[in-house]
């Protein structure tokens, strides 16, 4: 991560001439350059600048100027955007979700056509239990890349805190259409089916995933107990014995 501490905004005493914006060292390289010729026409022939050049040069300014700032401000921008994101993502890593979603919000204002900076909004709304919100963003980064198969795995989740397991599956269902092979869809497509009854597709969802991650224990522990209900105790037993070796590998860690 770049260091920042020489980087604020607005502070006169942070600004040299290497790092004035581009179009500002362009417009005074053509004013120079002007200066220049003006000089050079005096020496030369004691006239002044009225050539015939001038009119052209002036409207060169005048024409490339407004570009050069515009390119110079985008480019402000995304540098600003990308050190947001990395200082959100930092802090959400710490567990400081509150924080990290003020620097993301701030970068949704600067790139709102980004898709991964909603899905970054919606995804820390979801770990602060903030699940409207949550949902709000995942569904703003769908509208932007409807093949967004994280925005629907994030609305699946949501949904399913919300007890809304109906909503739940349907998301969940379009986010493993959309990216198949995901254990982590297929763990909460099994918790939904399980909440609303659906022991067999519950069942599927669940094998589907300890097969994609067979150390996946909170899988194996809930696949056990559907099994045993389905009075399939030998493969209840087998999936409650992988469940106790795998919490007990990871209590030695």
């Amino acid at each position: 991560m770049t260091d920042t501490k020489n980087d604020t905004p607005g502070d006169p005493d942070n600004t040299s001439v290497d790092t004035l914006p581009g179009h500002v060292q362009c417009l005074g390289t053509i004013l120079a350059f002007l200066c220049a010729l003006r000089i050079t026409k005096k020496a030369e022939s004691n006239v002044t600048l009225a050539t015939p050049f001038v009119p052209f040069i002036v409207v060169l300014v005048i024409l490339v100027a407004p570009v050069l700032a515009d390119d110079s401000k985008k480019a402000t921008d995304i540098n600003e955007w990308t050190r947001l994101g990395n200082l959100g993502k930092a802090l959400y890593d710490k567990g400081e979700f509150a924080k990290a979603l003020k620097l993301f919000t701030t970068a949704a204002r600067i790139h709102p056509s980004d898709a991964a900076t909603r899905l970054n909004l919606a995804n820390t709304n979801l770990r602060a239990n903030n699940l409207d919100d949550a949902i709000r963003h995942a569904r703003e980064a769908i509208q932007i890349d409807p093949e967004s198969a994280a925005g629907y795995y994030i609305v699946g989740c949501a949904q399913i805190r919300n007890r809304d397991f109906v909503a739940a599956i349907k998301a969940l269902d379009q986010s493993k259409s959309l990216e198949p092979g995901i254990a982590a869809v297929s763990y909460q497509l099994g918790r939904a089916h399980k909440e609303i009854g659906e022991n067999n597709a519950a069942i599927r969802d669940l094998r589907d995933c300890v097969a994609l991650d067979p150390k996946h224990p909170s899988a194996h522990y809930m696949l056990g107990q559907l099994l045993a209900r389905a009075g399939k105790r030998d493969e209840a037993r087998t999936e409650l014995q992988t469940h106790a070796r795998l919490e007990e590998h990871h209590r030695d860690l």
